[in-house]
């Protein structure tokens, strides 16, 4: 009674908030072993971290010795996280307990036993295990060391094969049926097929025994099972054992824990039944029963759910229900003991979305992520919704995950995956893979254009085809007369010389070297690394490039380990690289990142999102369609297990009960919203819904919205009848407390999300970006995405322009020291500012290779000095002025309708003072268009005009809100348009399209077109002010506006949808 009573003193002194009474009796329990069955939610970690502390500081405060404790998780960071958790509770300050995986332990376990035991270098990782177990199957085959009566010598060599054997040998070990058992049940079997198949299956998995002991390397499988055997013989002591996910140990793993506990540690265990879900990796949710048949333990239940809100866990726990066969219910699959009841403080909502087809699908989860991405959360405090916070999970990733994820990225949607697809992505593994795989075939033109237009070496596709057609195929394959090509540029030429001289060293010594060594080698050579990295400005791009290359690197290790530095490891590497990754893939578990996860059901396992899709819910895909064991009939399973008591493949029953576990799995990762999503037509065929729907309680699908809407679909559209002026009355808003909202304007699609932008990022030439190209504004803006910096030459000719006349008006600062000079002065001093304008702009590194281009510099010169002329021309009939500002810095802040303020910053052209006033101008060298008559669209149009619309016409208005809060006094009578270029070759002078500021309300038609009221001015500000919210919240879209400005943009190699296949513009034609 004292010691339970110092263990309840214990638990309240481990800052014991949150817990529940179940958790508190779990954490006090003193008697003998314990099970907690604990369903998601329930915070399991947390209970097994303070039970470890408590038992600690009870020990440490009666004054004995502090207990021995082993705390054993399935992967490192489980372990890690338990042990962070443990020393935040601890209070007493005694050391740490063991925190570790199983397979750490065993080995630990055989340093211990055996004076020289296997480091990790000797492990034999899944992608060593593919790679030999394929070899194993080949050489057999090649050298008759197998039969080939029942499986063809084709099917023995394939990869397929390979994979199928290497888990039928996991099976086997993890029953510890060895070879000679798989040998002993073949004789003893009647049937000549079976007979064959086992006594191969044997055959090979003795072969693969004795590679594994020749290489030194050791299958994690074997660990536990020789770490059981040296527990045997000497025991370890512990008082405690903790162990996590009890469901997922397999038979070795529990004859482990039954040693630990001889020796005389109670073991505390903690598992769910309904979590079973890797029958693939043979366990099964046996392993709790037999936990509780072999340790007698308590049993404490933890029933509530912190995690996910009522409407979610009410459609998961339906699954529990038992389904019927016509009149007759069936067995539950579920377990309803480990069944959660939602303590949760907020609500959440569950939808179910129909598309047509699977691209509809994709493009429907990238629409609703864009809706949703920024708005407010439902659980109290949180942040609004980010990227990070969504999940899109499948019960089959190949084909549909990469199709998902390209509709997330087509809208700018950073993403986060774990497969091989996004590793070969990499442009640095792209490059060395390519590499390699041109070392065999050095004549291939196709692989050569490859390398020569990624980023390492960086020659532009473009030059590469028209050399290409100037070569033709043969020479163009013919790297020393590349290098001469007339239509590369001088430094693409010296960059395709260096590649050809560490190309052709690496040929000349790649069959001697290792595939470690030559991946190696070529990074180095070609210093991959830092030609990936350098375009990321984020950190988190370059250690991501970097990390997978150093995977890269891995890989080739165990490329060298399984085939021994031989010549072909390079070529095997090349080769299998989709598979090895996507290996790693699987036993890495998901990566960390600040974008939108799509990830497989499986790897979903232990995190939670607020906001989760369950993609592709139709009959055939969910439930998964049961699969027969691959090498084994019947007749072989039975002979297996009754021989050797090797335990039988799941039948089709058992695989859709495991098939409904995982959805209850990915139901339950869902903190406050779940989006099932399906689709009705695939390859012209109908499909039907996922029975799981159904046995889930949703109802029908919606399609693309509909009267009811969840908690932040209810605020924000609240918000935007509010901010649009419309009423709402009481009535509306206890409708809108129900989640119906009858207004219709409610439920008019929301703008596209984008990631928020930082505090005073905006200035007026970035509206009038985002105006002109939302995709462009956000490589340029929000990701900051390192572009084709080079100016174009339209685009140079107004940066060259700009400094001239600024400089020409600093010599003479108003129109009548201009005309005083006379023509041919002024003319010869404006062109001195051009060149030298010029020169500066030359000398800038983005620019550097107007070096190699003296005619398209000549053209920009001649041009610029046509446009002064024309200028000069348009000043002398233009009323005095004076010259007020030039390249005026100006910050100040816009007020949008809701009544947030917003700061932009930006740089004034020209600020004149006049007789009448202040006009302020703004210089184009682009062609001639209205201004007056196109932001008043900005004022009086619904939809936000982009594509180019109003190009021109947004700073201006800007400038003169920017001018009025800086100087309140000034007068400013028009804003002025500036066309250098005129408005017709023929009349040989500039042109401006002047806006006059004030006219009054109802002018005339004349006056109207070519002024802007103080109302039009006014509106058109507050609606750039509320695209600046927009944009700053992150719910402005940014989907591409393809036109004649493709060509020019520095962002058109990364965009989808660019119009103009270009390299650069030219200046516009006369």
């Amino acid at each position: 009674m004292a010691s339970a009573r110092a263990m309840l003193a214990a638990v309240d002194g481990t800052a014991n908030v949150d817990l529940g009474a179940r958790q508190r009796e779990a954490i006090a329990f003193r008697d003998g072993h314990l099970l907690l069955l604990a369903g998601p939610g329930t915070g399991k970690t947390e209970t097994l971290a303070r039970r470890a502390a408590a038992l600690i500081d009870c020990a440490r405060a009666a004054g004995g010795e502090q207990p021995e404790i082993l705390m054993l998780t399935f992967a490192r960071k489980a372990a890690r996280e338990l042990r962070e958790r443990v020393a935040l509770h601890l209070c007493s300050g005694g050391r740490l307990p063991a925190c570790s995986t199983f397979h750490a332990f065993a080995l630990e376990t055989l340093d211990r036993s055996r004076p020289r035991a296997p480091g990790a270098a000797g492990m034999l990782t899944p992608a060593k295990e593919r790679l030999l177990i394929e070899r194993v199957c080949r050489v057999a085959v090649d050298n008759g060391q197998v039969s080939t009566g029942y499986f063809t010598p084709q099917a023995l060599k394939s990869a397929k094969f390979a994979t199928d054997a290497a888990n039928f040998i996991a099976r086997c070990k993890q029953a510890r049926v060895d070879a000679a058992g798989v040998l002993s049940a073949a004789m003893a079997t009647d049937g000549l097929p079976t007979r064959l198949a086992l006594l191969t299956l044997a055959g090979l998995y003795r072969s693969y025994e004795d590679e594994q002991r020749r290489l030194g390397l050791r299958d994690f499988r074997d660990l536990v099972n020789a770490a059981v055997d040296a527990l045997r013989a000497t025991p370890r002591r512990y008082a405690y054992v903790f162990v996590d996910e009890l469901q997922d140990t397999d038979p070795a793993q529990l004859d482990l824990l039954s040693l630990l506990a001889g020796a005389g540690a109670q073991i505390t265990a903690v598992g769910d039944p309904n979590q079973s879900i890797y029958r693939f990796r043979n366990v099964a949710p046996a392993a709790i029963e037999d936990f509780r048949a072999r340790f007698a333990p308590g049993t404490i239940v933890l029933q509530e759910n912190h995690r996910c809100p009522p409407e979610v866990l009410a459609c998961a726990n339906r699954l529990a229900r038992a389904p019927r066969e016509g009149d007759v219910p069936l067995d539950p699959v579920l377990s309803c003991e480990s069944l959660t009841r939602s303590v949760a403080g907020h609500a959440g909502a569950v939808r179910w979305l129909c598309y047509r087809d699977r691209s509809g699908e994709a493009a429907g989860i990238a629409r609703e992520i864009r809706r949703l991405v920024g708005a407010p959360r439902a659980a109290t405090g949180a942040h609004p919704l980010r990227y990070a916070d969504v999940a899109v999970l499948l019960r089959e990733t190949r084909g549909h995950a990469e199709r998902i994820a390209f509709a997330l990225r087509a809208q700018g949607i950073p993403v986060v995956r774990a497969d091989a697809a996004e590793a070969l992505g990499d442009p640095a593994i792209d490059f060395v893979l390519t590499y390699l795989a041109a070392l065999g075939e050095p004549a291939d033109g196709q692989r050569l254009a490859r390398l020569l237009s990624s980023p390492v070496v960086g020659i532009r596709a473009r030059a590469l085809r028209f050399a290409r057609r100037a070569l033709g195929e043969a020479s163009f394959a013919d790297l020393a007369a590349l290098a001469n090509s007339a239509e590369l540029s001088e430094r693409e030429r010296a960059r395709i010389a260096n590649f050809a001289a560490a190309f052709a060293a690496h040929r000349s010594r790649w069959r001697r070297l290792g595939a470690r060594d030559l991946v190696v080698s070529i990074a180095r050579a070609h210093d991959v690394a830092a030609a990936i990295t350098a375009p990321h400005r984020d950190r988190e791009a370059q250690a991501t490039s970097a990390r997978r290359l150093r995977t890269l690197i891995d890989l080739a290790g165990d490329v060298d380990a399984v085939f021994g530095g031989s010549p072909g490891a390079a070529a095997h590497l090349a080769e299998r690289a989709s598979e090895l990754f996507g290996l790693l893939a699987e036993t890495e578990g998901p990566p960390e990142g600040e974008g939108v996860h799509v990830l497989s059901m499986h790897a979903a396992k232990g995190l939670e999102f607020p906001l989760v899709f369950v993609a592709g819910a139709v009959r055939g895909r969910l439930p998964a369609q049961p699969r027969p064991d691959p090498l084994l009939d019947e007749a072989a399973q039975e002979a297996l297990f009754h021989a050797v008591n090797l335990p039988r493949t799941p039948t089709a029953q058992e695989q859709r009960d495991e098939e409904l576990r995982l959805f209850y799995v990915a139901c339950t990762r869902a903190a406050e919203h779940l989006v099932l999503t399906s689709y009705t037509q695939d390859e012209g065929a109908d499909l039907a819904p996922s029975p799981f729907i159904e046995r889930a309680g949703i109802g029908e699908p919606s399609e693309g919205g509909g009267d009811v809407l969840d908690e932040d679909e209810r605020v924000l559209a609240l918000r935007r009848l509010t901010s649009s002026g419309v009423h709402v009355d009481d009535a509306v808003h206890g409708a809108a407390a129900r989640r119906i909202v009858s207004v219709r304007q409610a439920f008019e699609s929301q703008p596209p999300a984008t990631p928020a932008l930082p505090s005073g990022a905006l200035s007026p030439s970035a509206i009038e970006c985002y105006l002109r190209c939302p995709r462009q504004f956000f490589y340029r803006y929000v990701v900051r995405a390192q572009g084709d910096e080079r100016e174009s030459a339209s685009a140079l000719l107004g940066t060259v322009l700009h400094a001239a006349l600024s400089d020409f008006h600093e010599r003479y600062p108003g129109s009548e020291q201009v005309i005083a000079a006379g023509e041919e002065a002024s003319a010869r001093a404006l062109e001195a500012a051009i060149a030298h304008a010029l020169e500066r702009e030359r000398e800038r590194p983005r620019n550097a290779r107007l070096g190699e281009q003296p005619a398209l510099v000549a053209m920009i010169a001649e041009r610029a000095r046509d446009y002064a002329r024309r200028y000069l021309r348009w000043l002398e009939d233009q009323p005095r002025f004076a010259v007020r500002e030039r390249e005026l810095k100006v910050t100040f802040s816009l007020t949008a309708s809701d009544g947030r303020t917003h700061t932009l910053t930006g740089r004034i052209d020209r600020v004149d003072e006049t007789a009448d006033g202040v006009v302020i101008r703004d210089y184009k060298t682009g062609r001639d268009h209205p201004f007056a008559a196109r932001f008043r669209r900005l004022a009086t149009e619904e939809a936000l005009p982009l594509g180019g619309a109003l190009d021109g016409v947004v700073q201006l208005p800007l400038y003169a809100a920017a001018l009025t809060q800086r100087d309140p006094q000034a007068k400013i009578v028009a804003l002025d348009l500036l066309f250098l270029r005129g408005r017709s070759p023929a009349e040989r002078t500039s042109s401006s399209r002047l806006a006059t500021l004030g006219a009054a309300e109802g002018a005339s038609n004349s006056v109207a077109r070519d002024a802007l009221t103080q109302r039009e001015l006014d509106a058109g500000l507050t609606r750039i002010a509320d695209l600046c919210g927009d944009l700053y919240d992150g719910r402005a879209g940014y989907a591409p506006q393809p036109g004649d400005a493709c060509a020019h943009c520095p962002f058109r190699t990364a965009c989808d949808r660019v119009a103009v296949d270009g390299e650069s513009g030219g200046v516009d034609a006369h």
